[in-house]
């Protein structure tokens, strides 16, 4: 699960160890583990902040950092609660991106958002809750953006 205010899941020392913090696969070495992290921080802009603190992050840098542990932990289910918080548009297309990739994985990817474009950008199915309750839920297609583009428009 990946926070909405990540600064209550950013522990260590540098951006590269809290990728490598969150690695659940028992088989790497150290070796791998930091070959692998440096990948995950390629992928998401943030191979030049490897060796810097968390904390001197920006909102954004901090999102995508946290994203990138969540990426690491090779779990099957992944709860993303508003990853686009403090993202510029490149950088959300970039982790739309990522999010559509674990899918393609097989992950379970379950995003809790209130952005249109990133909703639009990476997600494939819509539940729409209300007072705790479930008041829609369906496939997004073609026909039902429509509808859900009404729906934001309305707020």
């Amino acid at each position: 699960m990946i926070m909405q205010d990540v600064n209550h899941q950013l522990f260590t020392e540098s951006v590269c160890d809290e990728v490598i913090l969150s690695m659940t696969d028992k088989t790497l070495d150290d070796e791998q583990k930091s070959a692998a992290a440096k990948r995950i921080l390629a992928q998401l802009d943030l191979a030049d902040f490897a060796d810097t603190h968390p904390m001197a992050l920006s909102g954004g840098q901090k999102q995508r950092t946290a994203i990138a542990g969540g990426i690491a932990s090779s779990k099957p289910v992944m709860i993303f609660d508003e990853p686009t918080s403090g993202l510029d548009f490149s950088h959300m297309k970039q982790v739309a991106a990522e999010m559509t990739r674990l899918r393609g994985l097989g992950k379970a990817v379950l995003i809790v958002t209130h952005d249109l474009e990133f909703i639009l950008s990476c997600c494939d199915h819509i539940v729409r809750l209300e007072e705790g309750h479930v008041v829609e839920n369906y496939p997004l297609t073609a026909e039902t953006v429509t509808d859900l583009k009404k729906f934001f428009a309305d707020r």
